[in-house]
């Protein structure tokens, strides 16, 4: 367990430790983007931050509904392990189509959909979708999760440009070209008014025909998330009984889930298999309170290990 968090109060922390850095040098796609030219996604080279992670505390009032409203700024902490913070049930959420019946018999994997805006200021208009691309990811879900017929009108991008809802001169750049690099959503608010906020993995950037821009995604959980869960479900987990798990491990969770652009709140790194070295994260400017690695993937019903 993370220090001064427990699975009920889950707050967003930021550490004012890091050094400062410059920001972002605009990119040649970026200037190209509103004339529907499409760029090839580059390769990951360096994995430049688009941005130093904000020193603040962002909380809300106990009462606070958890959409249209904003959510204000408080204190400042220096915690930032907990700037990925997941939740084990994100509100507002609507299955698009059920899960099967346990890891074995399971045909269909779970796909939801969080239509819910936390209503910053900006909106949309704080999303950048970046070099369009001919053809949909692979696997997407987009059509199922949205109920189309077909992808008609469908706009998918291989890049996003996210700024911070409460410093317009930070910026959170997402490119598809590197998986590891992961966002976190706001998900609600938490019982203590704090907003709860993911770990998650990207896999499709979008645009419905309506203007909306959506993202495709994984969550993460931390042992602390999957001991309260299991205990939620009166069901063991067997990979904690091992007893083997860091502050930095997750478990990914099964399914592919949609959440808004907009929500997203701050930026994590989540590899597979084991933390890389320090120099690799270094090359990457990439602190290690922001890196984390995942081993197991489970079932969201059962629980069980896939």
């Amino acid at each position: 367990m993370l220090p001064g968090r427990s699975s009920t109060a889950i707050r967003k922390h930021y550490t004012n430790t890091l050094r400062p850095k410059p920001p972002p040098a605009k990119r040649p796609e970026d200037a190209r983007e509103d004339s529907g030219r499409q760029s090839s996604p580059a390769p990951f080279a360096g994995g430049a931050r688009a941005a130093t992670p904000p020193s603040g505390l962002k909380r809300a009032p106990a009462d606070a509904p958890i959409a249209g409203s904003r959510l204000p700024s408080a204190e400042r902490s220096a915690d930032s392990r907990a700037a990925g913070r997941s939740s084990s049930a994100a509100p507002d959420k609507k299955a698009a189509s059920g899960s099967g019946s346990g890891a074995k018999g399971r045909k269909r994997s779970t796909v939801e959909v969080d239509a819910r805006c936390t209503n910053r200021s900006g909106g949309d208009a704080r999303v950048r979708l970046q070099q369009p691309v001919k053809q949909p990811p692979p696997g997407n879900t987009v059509q199922e999760a949205h109920k189309l017929s077909t992808l008609q009108g469908v706009c998918f991008y291989q890049a996003v440009t996210v700024q911070d809802p409460d410093d317009s001169q930070k910026e959170y750049r997402f490119d598809l070209a590197d998986p590891v690099h992961g966002a976190c959503f706001n998900i609600g608010i938490g019982p203590d008014g704090s907003p709860l906020i993911s770990w998650s993995n990207l896999h499709a950037l979008y645009e419905l025909p309506d203007g909306t821009k959506w993202a495709e995604h994984g969550f993460f959980h931390d042992a602390e998330d999957m001991e309260d869960l299991a205990r939620k479900k009166g069901r063991p987990f067997a990979r904690l009984e091992a007893k083997d798990t860091g502050e930095q491990e997750l478990f990914r969770k099964a399914g592919r889930y949609h959440s808004r652009l907009q929500n997203i709140e701050y930026e994590c790194w989540v590899f597979e298999g084991a933390l890389p070295s320090q120099e690799e994260l270094a090359g990457r400017d990439v602190e290690l309170t922001d890196a984390y690695f995942w081993r197991s993937t489970f079932d969201p019903e059962t629980l069980e290990i896939l």
